[in-house]
């Protein structure tokens, strides 16, 4: 019986210290939403519109300066391409539409205060779609190094305000938007 009572006392305390742990691990991490508009220019005689993201990301924070984010994102609301008559191919605005799909993790730094700069870097797989064939290449796939810059206002323990810009290569950016909430 004595033994029973001090195994169930010691898992009992394993057990708190574990939830203990957990609960402080779920203090550093956060989701947020964001919209975003989404830039991309290949240097082609095409005229592209800008296309609007929409963002979720989770965080992780090491520690008050430093995170990890996972981030994903798709077009919510597709640009428009055209082009103008070059050689044999005629002008084109009729139902063509591109997109830009992206996922990524990066490294982020962020200043202390309620209002904060950011700045980040990772790599990120964004991929750049067209419903159209068109007589130049438009989009493709590719993982780069990327770099950012933003910044926020922390309203509570529980809820941040963030904008930031995304360089994602030499044609595409994105400039987002949204709020950020803390477990």
């Amino acid at each position: 019986m004595k033994s029973m009572l001090i195994l169930s006392t010691l898992a009992g305390s394993i057990l708190s210290s574990g939830s203990i742990h957990a609960a402080d691990a779920l203090d550093d991490m956060y989701f947020g939403i964001k919209l975003g508009k989404a830039y991309y220019d290949n240097g082609e005689p095409a005229n592209f519109s800008d296309a609007w993201n929409s963002i979720a990301l989770f965080g992780y924070e090491v520690t008050k300066s430093f995170a990890v984010e996972v981030e994903a994102s798709t077009s919510s609301v597709r640009g428009d391409l055209s082009w103008v008559a070059t050689d044999n191919y005629a002008k084109s605005t009729q139902g063509i539409n591109w997109n830009l799909d992206m996922a990524g993790v990066y490294g982020v730094y962020r200043t202390s205060g309620d209002l904060y700069a950011k700045a980040r870097a990772g790599l990120v797989y964004s991929e750049v779609s067209a419903n159209v064939t068109t007589p130049f290449p438009v989009g493709g796939s590719e993982a780069n190094l990327v770099a950012g810059f933003g910044g926020g206002w922390q309203v509570s323990d529980l809820l941040t305000l963030e904008a930031g810009y995304t360089f994602l290569n030499s044609d595409t950016s994105i400039l987002a938007g949204g709020l950020n909430i803390s477990y």
